[in-house]
């Protein structure tokens, strides 16, 4: 891809109901070049088509993702909640946003992945050569920032940024802590059963943080 379809504009969006004052008050949306955009939706279908003949997403996660909704997890959760009251046991959840989920994707750890689920060649060189050398500009009113060069995140307001973002995230639902889960994009919800509080408590907190690089928001 040419260097000059690499650079973006970053509009910062105002969140409602927050502090404006705050940098974290506001959302950043790339504004990225039309050519590019139009590039990766070709680069999008042989992705996608890769992913689903492979069965790569799990189907834990339903954000980003065609004839997927909340409800489907909504109605797991329910169904366990009612088998936890007819057996008499306990039900332990806990509710997570990632932090600046899209920031937070390590190009690194993600081309590992890639590498590791055997991506074909042509798409794991074009991303690769996608994530290298990317430039971003901040602009407020009519204000424009030097231009840096991020190692982490893919662009909110790509094409590929969802999927991208989901392949990177998959790892989480390999983790065996026999809690179960459920995912929208960057919202987590883990699920267990047992008879004793203390055992639900040590296998939520088992799903704590192990995955790469990322945070919780700690106010939700």
């Amino acid at each position: 891809m040419p260097t000059k379809w690499k650079e973006a504009i970053v509009k910062m969006i105002p969140k409602p109901i927050k502090d404006h004052t705050d940098p974290n008050g506001f959302r950043p949306i790339s504004l990225i070049n039309t050519f590019s955009k139009l590039l990766e939706r070709i680069i999008q279908k042989g992705l996608v088509d890769w992913i689903n003949s492979n069965k790569i997403i799990s189907d834990f996660q339903s954000g980003f993702r065609k004839l997927r909704q909340t409800l489907d997890h909504l109605i797991r959760l329910l169904q366990k909640c009612l088998e936890s009251f007819n057996k008499n046991k306990n039900l332990g959840a806990i509710f997570i946003d990632i932090e600046k989920a899209f920031d937070k994707v390590w190009h690194k750890g993600l081309l590992f992945e890639l590498n590791k689920l055997q991506i074909p060649n042509y798409l794991g060189l074009w991303l690769k050569n996608y994530l290298n050398k990317r430039l971003l500009r901040v602009k407020i009113d009519s204000e424009l920032s030097e231009a840096i060069e991020p190692l982490t995140g893919v662009p909110q307001g790509s094409v590929l940024g969802p999927i991208l973002f989901n392949l990177y995230f998959n790892d989480i639902t390999e983790i065996d802590t026999q809690a179960e889960l459920a995912l929208f994009a960057d919202d987590l919800a883990s699920w267990t059963v047992a008879k004793s509080s203390r055992i639900i408590e040590e296998r939520l907190i088992c799903m704590g943080c192990l995955i790469w690089a990322v945070n919780f928001i700690k106010k939700k």
